[in-house]
């Protein structure tokens, strides 16, 4: 299974063409891609979508993330069939307690501490600060170095983009619908939650991308170059998404 990325030049329209999705372009010829091959879709304003096509995606579980037009995340569609149920049960009945939010606020930042002194290690980082608010501000002035730490936010969010779409479909897999009434109710996006935390692990890549001379254009989305390189990094940052909710499945079953 693979990620579809539809940032593209020019207007495009999806539509459902049997068990597949056809992206149709003046400017070029048809492509066709099975739903069964598909693990999730990241997509754009210029990207015209038939009703069926978006559908199909929902009801096989394949996560479809908007992206604005300044390449930032701006929407995300959850279909109601998921892979793998189990997980999902498991945070409703803990969203019940009358305590659970200050029980879960306590994982999700021990989570995030990890994952910021991984960060922080994988660059030669002392630990001074781990408030995330301040360690984003002090790696952006790094990673930018010689250049403005506005690069290095704009790259952020641009590769946040494709990463939402990556927990997307890993929570799906693992049963988690963070649209379902008991998690709604109570102001839980689980998504949101875990690509914070997962984000971090963004950082090497920044870094790399950022050595190597990446400078932000004002039409640039989700180009074929920073796919290309995202991707290469999808199979590390995917087991740190297993990872992470292998965590947090092993949290819950032992938070008394």
């Amino acid at each position: 299974m693979r990620a579809l990325y539809l940032d593209l030049a020019h207007p495009a329209r999806v539509r459902l063409d049997g068990p597949s999705l056809l992206i149709l372009r003046a400017d070029r010829a048809r492509t066709r891609h099975p739903l069964t091959r598909l693990a999730r879709v990241v997509t754009t304003a210029r990207v015209d979508w038939q009703t069926e096509a978006l559908i199909a995606c929902l009801e096989r579980g394949v996560p479809v993330v908007f992206t604005g037009a300044d390449g930032r995340l701006a929407g995300l569609c959850l279909g109601a069939t998921l892979r793998e149920p189990g997980l999902g049960e498991w945070l409703d009945d803990f969203c019940r307690r009358d305590d659970w939010r200050p029980r879960f606020e306590d994982w999700r930042l021990a989570a995030e501490r990890r994952a910021i002194r991984s960060a922080l290690a994988g660059l030669g980082l002392a630990a001074t600060d781990l408030r995330p608010a301040a360690l984003r501000n002090r790696l952006d002035a790094f990673l930018a170095r010689p250049r403005a730490p506005a690069h290095a936010r704009a790259l952020r969010r641009r590769l946040e983009a494709p990463l939402a779409a990556q927990v997307a479909e890993a929570l799906a897999r693992r049963g988690v619908d963070p649209v379902m009434p008991g998690l709604a109710r109570r102001g839980l996006c689980l998504p949101h939650v875990m690509r914070r935390i997962v984000a971090w692990r963004l950082v090497p890549l920044a870094a790399s991308m950022l050595r190597e001379g990446w400078v932000p254009s004002p039409g640039e989305r989700c180009g074929a170059a920073l796919v290309a390189r995202y991707e290469r990094e999808a199979p590390a940052l995917e087991r740190a998404c297993r990872a992470l909710i292998d965590d947090l499945w092993d949290w819950l079953r032992n938070t008394p």
